[in-house]
């Protein structure tokens, strides 16, 4: 490992995430959920899978952070190293109950127009208070192709909003999720404002694979609510409202 990350600072972190520094560079899934991991953790977590280190994971398929204490300020870390290019083989990023929030969001998505994880199938970012600008981002950025293999969004539980699903309506139309099977936008800010475009998505047949869309919990009103319905009739697709 880098000098600057020291054998005790790596010694004690691994303690705390129950597992032995000489184990990590042999592990497929880095599972670090509900172990009291925050901002501080985030500086060793960061130099673990950045570009150039010793201990760089290649091979890494699944990084699970959720149920911890990752703030936008430890994320920020992670996000950089993830940009440099190191996980190219990600296929499953959890970061279910931080607290990203738009620092944060934003982060991930400057990571993702990157081309940091090409081939992540699974994003979790459930209940991290993340903004629907934030959001947006998230989503412009993976309709630019920066998640060509993506199979689940769980973006549920933030404050998405009209910008948001505007930005994935545009990602869906442009054949960006063509292999999504899973959308959650369930408990976030959305309006009816933003229906139209996403029900004239789905009528046109974007996210052909799409086999379940929760969007219950919203603001949504039972016209709004129809209009998803008409535009899923057809389709073999379980839609939550």
């Amino acid at each position: 490992m880098p000098e600057s990350t020291g054998s005790d600072r790596l010694t004690a972190f691994c303690r705390k995430v129950g597992t032995k520094p000489a184990l990590l560079c042999d592990l497929s899934k880095l599972e670090w959920s509900g172990k009291e991991v925050d901002d501080a953790d985030c500086h060793t977590i960061a130099e673990i899978i950045s570009a150039g280190d010793p201990m760089v994971r290649p091979s890494l398929e699944s990084l699970l952070l959720g149920y911890n204490k990752i703030t936008a300020e430890g994320f920020d870390l992670i996000a950089s190293a993830l940009g440099n290019g190191s996980l190219q083989l990600l296929s499953e990023l959890n970061l279910k109950y931080n607290d990203l929030a738009e620092a944060g969001s934003q982060a991930l998505a400057a990571a993702l127009a990157k081309g940091a994880v090409p081939r992540l199938e699974i994003l979790n970012i459930y209940g991290n208070h993340v903004t629907d600008d934030g959001g947006a981002a998230i989503l412009s950025a993976i309709g630019d192709g920066a998640l060509a293999q993506a199979e689940e969004l769980h973006l549920n539980d933030n404050a998405l909003g009209n910008a948001s699903v505007s930005a994935l309506a545009k990602a869906a139309q442009s054949g960006a999720l063509k292999t999504l099977r899973l959308l959650r936008l369930d408990a976030n800010q959305i309006v009816d404002d933003s229906i139209g475009i996403l029900a004239e998505a789905l009528q046109g047949g974007a996210m052909p694979d799409l086999e379940k869309l929760f969007l219950q919990n919203n603001q949504l009103s039972d016209a709004s609510k129809q209009a998803l319905r008409d535009a899923c009739e057809g389709r073999d697709l379980k839609l939550k409202l």
